[in-house]
């Protein structure tokens, strides 16, 4: 009976892939909405590993897209991005994994957040 509860528990698993929060950083350039993503660059950190990591932070490129696909959210993104940007002002990303799969490639992230006041 062990053996076939075991069984089945195995069965049920499934893979599971968590994201981690960059930490603040200022956007050192912003690209063009490229259809379902845009590029960005800054100093963020390099939390899931990636291993197209650049050296030089003006070459630490960001892959930023919407996690439901939503043209909507991407251009909400993409403006909060540009306008923190312009103004000189910090945003946090959640990154989730890299461009290539695995730790190959360039750091995706799905959210942008702006740093809270209090924290």
């Amino acid at each position: 009976m062990r053996k076939f509860i075991f069984g089945i528990l195995i069965s049920l698993s499934a893979y599971a892939d968590a994201g981690a929060y960059t930490g603040k950083a200022n956007v050192l350039w912003i690209g063009s909405l490229y259809g379902d993503y845009f590029v960005i660059a800054g100093d963020w950190a390099n939390v899931m590993g990636c291993s197209n990591y650049s050296t030089d932070t003006r070459q630490r490129i960001w892959k930023i897209y919407s996690e439901a696909g939503s043209v909507e959210d991407l251009k909400s993104m993409y403006s909060t991005a540009l306008a923190a940007y312009m103004s000189g002002k910090t945003i946090e990303l959640y990154s989730h994994g890299c461009d290539g799969g695995g730790a190959n490639g360039r750091p995706m992230a799905r959210s942008i957040y702006l740093p809270s006041r209090l924290g």
